[in-house]
C-alpha cells in the first residue's frame, strides 16, 4: 500500500510540493512552539525542594545611623542579642520553628556568591547561605537522601564554623559537578564525605588609621548533600553551600543584616497573624533582643518575584496558543478542501470495489506520507537549532537528546492528529453519498 501511496502522491508531484512546503514550515514552527511550552511546564512543575506554605519573613534592625551619618551595631554583643531575639520569636504561640538566615533565600533578590574547592574541583559561582539549624523545620527541607527535616537539622547543628575549622553542606548538582570531574558517579559519594581542604588568604583592614594585614588559614571540610534548589521557579538550580551561622560567627560581623524566617502552625495563620504578632513584639522585646522591624509572607515574596516572568510566560504562551490555533486551521482546512476535491475519486474507487475502511486508509496514509516527509527535515533544523544557536531557553531545561526528542514527538503527534481530522471527517462524508452521486461529475 505504501508503495501505491508514493505512486499517487508522485502523480500529484505540482499540488503535493505545496502542502510539502507549508507542512515544513509548519512543523519547524510547531516544534518552537511547542519546546517553550515544555520549558515552561518544566519550570512550573519541577520539584524546589522546599516549602513556602505558612512561612513568613522578619526582617530585624541590627545597625543604626550613628551622629556621622555611618551605621553602628546596635548591640556591643551581637551574637548573644541576636540568639536572645531567636528564642524570642520562636517562643511566640504557634511558632513550630524559627531560623536566622544570612545572605539572599527563598525568593530573595540578593546572594552571596563565591568559588569552593572539593578534593582537585574548584566549584565557581557558589551561593553561600548561612542559616542556623532549624532551617530545615522551617522550610521543611529533606536530605539528599530522604532524611527528615528534624534530622538534618539535628546532623546540621554538629557541624563547626569557627576560625579554624568550617563545615559545610552543598547541593546535589555541586556534588554531580565534583563526581563527573573526576570521572566518577553518585556511587562515590562516601568518599567526598568527611573531605577537607586546607583555606588560606590574607585579609587587610583598618585598625585606629592604619592598614593591618591578618592571615587566615582554616579547614573546610564537606559534611553533607542537599537536594538541589532553584531560588524560584524561574530559576535554575545554583550550586549551594549551606553553612551554620553559630553565635561567634554573628558577634565577628558588624554591620550585617540578617533575616529571621519561621514556620507557623496551620490553624495560627490567620489574616490577622502579622499584626498581632508585631504588637506582641513590640511589647516585649527588651534591650536584650533586637527590634522586629518589619514581617511579611514568603509567599507575598514569592508573588513579587515572580510577577515578571508570569507575565511574560503568560505572554509567550498566549502568542504560542494564537499561533497553534491558526497551524491547526490551516492543516485541518488544507486536507479538508483536498479531500473534498476528490469526492469523485472516493465514489469511483467504491464502485470498482473498494471498501469504505480501505478507501478511509489510502487518503490518511496519503496525508501522513507528506507529513513524514515534511518532518524529517524540520527534526534536522530543529537539531540545529537546539544545539547550534542560542534560540532555546536553557534556563530551567538544559538542552539535551531527550529535550529534544520530546519536543519532535509531541510536534508529530500533533500533526498526527490535524492531518487525521482534516481527512477522516470529509472522507466519512463522502462516503455516506452514494457512488453515482459522488461520480456524477465525471
Amino acid at each position: 500500500m505504501l508503495h501505491h501511496i508514493i505512486k499517487i502522491i508522485r502523480a500529484e508531484r505540482r499540488a503535493n510540493l505545496w502542502i510539502w512546503l507549508e507542512m515544513l514550515a509548519v512543523c519547524g514552527l510547531l516544534w518552537f512552539v511547542t519546546d517553550y511550552a515544555l520549558t515552561a511546564l518544566r519550570a512550573w512543575s519541577r520539584p524546589l525542594n522546599y516549602d513556602i506554605e505558612h512561612v513568613y519573613r522578619l526582617m530585624v534592625g541590627t545597625v543604626r545611623a550613628d551622629s556621622e551619618g555611618g551605621q553602628k551595631d546596635m548591640s556591643e554583643d551581637k551574637g548573644k542579642t541576636m540568639m536572645q531575639t531567636l528564642d524570642l520569636v520562636a517562643a511566640y504561640p504557634g511558632v513550630e520553628a524559627a531560623s536566622i538566615q544570612q545572605w539572599g533565600g527563598h525568593y530573595s533578590s540578593s546572594s552571596s556568591m563565591n568559588s569552593l574547592k572539593l578534593d582537585t574541583v574548584t566549584l565557581s559561582s557558589v551561593e553561600i547561605r548561612m542559616v542556623s539549624p532549624d532551617y530545615f523545620r522551617v522550610f521543611r527541607v529533606y536530605g539528599a537522601d530522604g532524611s527528615s527535616p528534624e534530622k538534618m537539622a539535628e546532623q546540621f547543628s554538629k557541624l563547626r564554623m569557627n576560625d579554624i575549622q568550617r563545615d559545610y553542606y552543598l547541593s546535589r548538582n555541586a556534588l554531580d559537578h565534583v563526581e563527573q570531574a573526576n570521572g566518577e558517579g553518585r556511587e562515590s559519594d562516601r568518599r567526598y564525605l568527611g573531605m577537607s581542604d586546607s583555606i588560606s588568604y590574607s585579609m587587610l583592614y583598618f585598625l585606629d588609621d592604619v592598614q593591618v594585614e591578618k592571615k587566615i588559614r582554616y579547614n573546610q571540610t564537606f559534611k553533607g548533600v542537599l537536594p538541589n534548589q532553584p531560588r524560584s521557579e524561574a530559576e535554575k538550580s545554583e550550586y549551594i553551600c549551606l553553612m551554620p551561622i553559630t553565635e561567634e560567627y554573628i558577634g565577628q560581623n558588624e554591620h550585617v543584616s540578617y533575616s529571621i524566617y519561621l514556620r507557623i502552625s496551620p490553624e495560627a495563620d490567620t489574616p490577622d497573624f502579622k499584626e498581632k504578632f508585631m504588637k506582641r513584639m513590640k511589647a516585649v522585646t527588651q534591650d536584650g533582643t533586637f527590634p522586629i522591624m518589619s514581617i511579611g509572607a514568603v509567599s507575598e515574596d514569592r508573588a513579587i518575584v515572580l510577577a515578571d516572568p508570569i507575565r511574560q510566560i503568560n505572554n509567550h504562551l498566549a502568542i504560542g496558543f494564537f499561533l497553534l490555533l491558526n497551524i491547526f486551521l490551516g492543516i485541518v482546512g488544507t486536507f479538508w478542501v483536498r479531500t473534498e476535491q476528490r469526492r469523485a475519486e472516493v465514489g469511483i474507487r467504491r464502485v470498482v470495489g473498494s471498501t469504505n475502511k480501505s478507501v478511509l486508509s489510502l487518503m490518511f496514509g496519503e496525508g501522513l506520507v507528506l507529513m513524514t516527509l515534511a518532518f524529517l527535515p524540520a527534526a534536522i533544523a530543529a537539531w540545529y537549532v537546539m544545539f547550534h544557536t542560542d534560540l532555546c531557553d536553557i534556563t530551567v531545561f538544559p538542552v539535551g537528546w531527550g529535550r529534544l526528542l520530546i519536543g519532535l514527538i509531541c510536534t508529530y503527534l500533533q500533526m498526527l492528529l490535524m492531518v487525521l481530522l482534516g481527512t477522516s471527517i470529509p472522507v466519512t462524508r463522502a462516503l455516506r453519498v452514494p457512488p453515482t452521486e459522488a461520480i456524477r461529475s465525471e
